[in-house]
C-alpha cells in the first residue's frame, strides 16, 4: 500500500511539473537590412531610399541650383497622398531633404516649418530683440547729448509729450521715452534737464515721437505737429496730457461743430477707445524720435530705430517650392491586390510658377488580402 501512494504522488508531482512547464514557441527577433521588405505589398522603406537617391542628383544638377554662388532656398510644401496606403507621406520629403543636404555641399538651404522649432525662435528673436533695444536706446541717449545744440553754459531744459500712436500698436510708449531720458541725462552729465511729467511751461524742446507700424492697412494716423497742438492746449488750459481721461467725448459718426483743435482731440480720444485700432499687428513696429522747439514746431532732430520685428517663418525668402504627390492605380481579385505607384516630385519657381524640374518613381506592388490594411 504504502508503494502505492509514493508512486501515485510521484506522478502528481510531475503532472504539476508538466503543467507549469514553459511552453517554447517559433517567435525571432532580428534586424533587417533598411532596402529588405519583410511584407509583401505596400510602401516600403525601399522605395523611400530609391526615390530620395535617385532624385536628389537630378535637383543638384539643376542650373538653378548649381549656377550660381549663393546658396539656394528652398520650401517643402506637404507631400499628398492619394493611396489607399496609410503611411506618413513626409517620409518621402524628410528623406530627401537629408540626401540633398547630405550631398548639396552647401548649395542648398531648406527654410523649417516646425512648429516646435518656430516657437523657440520666437522666444529667441524677442529676447534678442529687447537687447537691442537697449542698446538703441543707449546710443541715442548719448548721440542727442552730443548734440550742438546742446552744448550751453546754462542746462538745456527738455519737456516730454507722450509718443503718439501707441494705441495703435499697443506699445508701452511710457517705459521707452523713461528709459531714453535716463540715458540722456546721464550723457549729459548735468547739462540736460527735464521737466517734471505735465509741465511745459519754459521747456527749450520738446521730447516726443510716434510709433510706425510697417503695415498695408490704414490706421488714421493724425499728424504729430497736430497732435503736440492737441497737448500745448491741453496745458495751456489746465488739462493733463492723457488724451483719454473722461474729459473729451470721442467724435461721433456724424460730424459736430468744433474747433479745428478739438476736433483734433476727439478724433485722438476715439482713436485710443477703438478696439480695433488697439490691437497689436504683427508687423514691424519702429519708434521716430524728434526734439522740437516749442515755438515754431520745427524738429531739430529726429531718429528711427527698429523697437519690435514682424516675426515670420522666413518663407518669402524661398526661391523653389518642393511638392510631391503619392498616387497609385489598384485593382483586387479574388483576395490579391496589385497596386501600381506613382511618386511625383516637382520643383517650382516661387515667383513664376514655373515648374523647373519634375521628377517620378514607380513601382507595382502585390499583396494578398490581410496584409495591407484598408
Amino acid at each position: 500500500m504504502k508503494s502505492i501512494f509514493t508512486l501515485l504522488s510521484a506522478a502528481g508531482f510531475l503532472a504539476m511539473a508538466a503543467g507549469c512547464a514553459r511552453v517554447e514557441t517559433n517567435k525571432q527577433d532580428g534586424t533587417i537590412h533598411p532596402d529588405e521588405s519583410p511584407l509583401q505589398g505596400a510602401v516600403t522603406s525601399q522605395d523611400i531610399r530609391t526615390v530620395a537617391s535617385k532624385m536628389a542628383p537630378a535637383i543638384l544638377g539643376l542650373p538653378e541650383i548649381s549656377g550660381g554662388d549663393a546658396p539656394v532656398r528652398i520650401l517643402i510644401s506637404e507631400f499628398k497622398n492619394n493611396t489607399r496606403f496609410l503611411i506618413d507621406k513626409n517620409l518621402f520629403a524628410k528623406r530627401l531633404r537629408i540626401e540633398l543636404n547630405q550631398y548639396g555641399q552647401g548649395k542648398i538651404r531648406f527654410i523649417d516649418r516646425n512648429a516646435n522649432v518656430q516657437r523657440d525662435r520666437a522666444v529667441a528673436v524677442r529676447d534678442r530683440q529687447e537687447y537691442l533695444i537697449q542698446q538703441n536706446l543707449k546710443t541715442l541717449g548719448k548721440e542727442i547729448a552730443g548734440l550742438e545744440l546742446m552744448q550751453r553754459s546754462d542746462p538745456v531744459k527738455i519737456a516730454v509729450i507722450p509718443v503718439l500712436n501707441t494705441n495703435l500698436v499697443n506699445m508701452n510708449a511710457d517705459s521707452f521715452t523713461a528709459m531714453l531720458r535716463s540715458e540722456i541725462v546721464q550723457a549729459g552729465k548735468g547739462k540736460i534737464q527735464f521737466l517734471m511729467p505735465g509741465t511745459l511751461a519754459g521747456a527749450d524742446y520738446y521730447l516726443t515721437g510716434q510709433f510706425i507700424p510697417e503695415s498695408m492697412k490704414k490706421e488714421g494716423i493724425i499728424n504729430l505737429a497736430n497732435y503736440i497742438e492737441v497737448i500745448d492746449a491741453r496745458i495751456r488750459s489746465g488739462q493733463s496730457m492723457t488724451l483719454d481721461d473722461g474729459t473729451v467725448p470721442a467724435s461721433p459718426e456724424k460730424p459736430q461743430i468744433y474747433t479745428r483743435i478739438g476736433q483734433q482731440e476727439s478724433e485722438l480720444v476715439r482713436m485710443l477707445r477703438n478696439p480695433e485700432l488697439r490691437k497689436n499687428p504683427n508687423v514691424n513696429k519702429r519708434l521716430n524720435i524728434m526734439l522740437v522747439k516749442p515755438d515754431t514746431k520745427v524738429a531739430v532732430y529726429e531718429k528711427m530705430f527698429l523697437l519690435d520685428r514682424k516675426f515670420s517663418s522666413r518663407e518669402g525668402r524661398a526661391q523653389f517650392i518642393l511638392s510631391g504627390e503619392i498616387s497609385a492605380l489598384s485593382q483586387r481579385r479574388q483576395g490579391t491586390a496589385s497596386d501600381y505607384l506613382l511618386v511625383s516630385v516637382q520643383l517650382v519657381d516661387l515667383e513664376s510658377n514655373e515648374i523647373v524640374w519634375e521628377g517620378a518613381y514607380e513601382t507595382k506592388k502585390l499583396s494578398r488580402s490581410g496584409i495591407v490594411y484598408q
